[in-house]
């Protein structure tokens, strides 16, 4: 991807030709670094795919004729997690067939993403926030340059996309408990005065 923009909507484009489609497992990466599951062990011996995925879509829906899943749908998570992320770089679609005899091919994938904000602000705001201690088991600080901001806070998800905690920030420094949380990467969604930007935290 080309364009230097931050993440506010994606939708995704796949075209996969594929007997027996619960074979397939299908997942999308950012160039952040930041993975979700598209599909995973639908539609049972039915064929194919072509089909939009959109955090808008329907649930899929399997049919009985090829594609099997086709139309606007859902996948498995929510693109949401990639907002406030920069799109510049390189995204990666995996497929994956976990079981031998069946197979096919992928014709063609492509994204739309939508955005409002160039690198040069993600930059700014980069360096006015320090996220530590990063793995931790307890707690995690959230320290910014000053306090004084109109709007700041943040929201964290899990990486499937599940809203978890959502809190203002009146100080330079916040406390965050995670010790009840289970171990893995949680995306923190950092809100200062209208500009996003999303940092990952790692709880031990």
């Amino acid at each position: 991807m080309t364009d230097n923009i931050v993440i506010n909507d994606i939708s995704l484009n796949i075209d996969l030709s594929h007997t027996w489609m619960s074979d397939v497992d299908i997942y999308l990466t950012s160039p952040s670094g930041t993975q979700i599951t598209i599909i995973e062990d639908r539609c049972n011996n039915r064929n194919d795919l072509l089909a939009t995925f959109t955090d808008d879509g329907a649930a899929v829906q399997c049919t009985f004729s090829a594609p099997t899943i086709s139309g606007t749908v859902n996948a498995v998570n929510m693109f949401s997690v990639f907002n406030g992320e920069n799109a510049l770089g390189d995204w990666v679609l995996t497929v994956a067939d976990d079981t031998d005899q069946d197979g096919g091919s992928l014709n063609d994938w492509s994204l739309d993403i939508c955005g409002t904000q160039t690198l040069s602000v993600l930059d700014d705001l980069e360096n006015l926030i320090t996220l530590y201690p990063n793995p931790s088991n307890e707690f995690i600080y959230l320290q910014l340059d000053r306090a004084d901001y109109t709007n700041a806070g943040f929201d964290i998800y899990d990486t499937a996309g599940r809203f978890i905690l959502s809190q203002s920030v009146n100080d330079v420094l916040t406390k965050v408990d995670l010790s009840h949380w289970a171990s893995g990467m949680y995306l923190i969604k950092i809100t200062i005065d209208d500009q996003v930007i999303i940092k990952q935290v790692i709880k031990e």
